[in-house]
């Protein structure tokens, strides 16, 4: 009995040790599932996180170049959020020539560059002509600029306003720009004709003054007998008074034409004029002013006088304007109106249509209109044409 009585209790004790084991478990599988990470139900914070990426990881901020330091690159971004690292050539007109450290040369759209980053000094130049020099930052619509000389403070402006950026102190050679276009005609066989059509303009602009030299020439042979022959050479030197009005203190042409019997015409004049537009991709000038026209004939009928001298009225107006980035339209008009006669009023016009081909070479479609407005009768009792019209097709460079 005593064994019984042993066996009993021994087996009563186990299951006492049993029911608390078993409920120490329990009581671990309820204190597991309410801990984020361990088995049991998800909590809200489970199933919020993705699967597949860690709660705990932040997203990386897009790459940006470090603060270039003095004497290093230059750095742009396209649109395409691409970094390109190499050194400005130039910023004009709506185009930014970059020298790219290993895409060489490039021509891009300024609108396509949403950052640009120079530390280097740059002739900076903003819509009411001042020149800054110092370093330039351009990010989005803010232009960040910090001249170069002690104590000067950052300053900061609209990006539309940003005309030009040239790398450098101001050089002479900075201030010029010009274009050629010449157009040539053969024909041979029946009849044999050669014409050559020269046009240029050669522009020196400051933030103040407007320097302009331009020339429009002519020559042609029919059967080897020269039949065209005319050359005009124009300048004009304006001088800005306020942002868009001008005074122009000089302005002189100079215009001789054998088929029109005129040997030489001179009109130097002067008068103000005003830029209705002067953005980047469009600019309209008009001008109004006064002078005095001389002009020499080759020769008269008897009676006439070989030389004239009358006071003119000057007008004109200019207009340029990119239609693309490839296409570009121009014209100029010009008129000398007499102010003792009307009828002996001259017109020049020029309209240009140029498309290019290359950075430096473009295909130019031009329409020439010179009228004499009274024509004088050479000894011979010839009596010219008082118009001339032209339609030219050549090649053009920009320089």
């Amino acid at each position: 009995m005593t064994f019984y009585g042993t066996s009993s209790n021994v087996s009563s004790g186990r299951h006492r040790t049993l029911s608390v084991a078993t409920g120490a478990s329990l009581l671990l599988l309820v204190s597991a599932g309410a801990v984020p990470g361990c088995s049991g139900s998800p909590t809200a914070a489970d199933q919020a996180a993705p699967p597949s990426s860690p709660r705990n990881v932040t997203p990386q901020a897009p790459w940006k170049p470090a603060d270039p330091e003095p004497k290093t690159f230059d750095w742009i971004r396209l649109k395409s959020g691409e970094w390109l690292k190499g050194e400005i050539t130039v910023l004009r007109r709506g185009s930014l020539e970059f020298d790219s450290e290993e895409l060489d040369e490039l021509n891009l759209d300024w609108e396509d560059v949403v950052e640009l980053r120079s530390p280097r000094v740059n002739m900076v130049v903003i819509d009411d002509r001042t020149i800054i020099l110092g370093k330039v930052a351009v990010i989005d619509d803010v232009v960040v600029l910090r001249e170069d000389k002690e104590g000067a403070e950052e300053r900061r402006l609209a990006r539309d306003r940003l005309r030009s950026i040239v790398p450098g102190t101001p050089e002479e050679i900075n201030y010029w720009s010009g274009d050629l276009s010449v157009g040539v005609t053969f024909r041979r066989g029946n009849t044999d004709q050669t014409e050559m059509t020269t046009i240029a303009s050669i522009r020196r602009r400051t933030p103040l003054t407007r320097l302009e030299l331009g020339y429009t020439g002519n020559f042609g042979t029919l059967d080897d007998t020269e039949n065209t022959n005319n050359h005009r050479v124009s300048t004009t030197l304006d001088v800005f008074l306020t942002r868009r009005f001008f005074l122009r203190p000089l302005s002189f042409e100079y215009f001789r034409d054998r088929f029109q019997n005129i040997e030489n015409r001179f009109t130097p004049g002067a008068g103000v004029g005003y830029d209705i537009f002067n953005r980047e991709k469009l600019s309209w000038t008009i001008l109004g002013g006064g002078g005095y026209q001389y002009t020499r004939f080759i020769s008269v009928s008897p009676g006439d006088d070989i030389e004239r001298g009358i006071a003119v009225a000057l007008f004109g107006t200019s207009f340029e304007q990119d239609l693309t980035d490839d296409v570009e339209i121009s014209f100029q008009y010009d008129t000398q109106v007499s102010l003792s006669d009307v009828e002996e009023t001259s017109h020049h016009a020029l309209a240009k249509l140029s498309v290019e081909l290359t950075r430096r070479l473009d295909l130019d479609v031009s329409f020439l209109w010179d009228r004499i407005g009274r024509s004088v009768s050479n000894s011979s009792g010839d009596d010219p044409e008082p118009d001339d019209f032209r339609l030219i097709v050549g090649f053009g460079v920009e320089f």
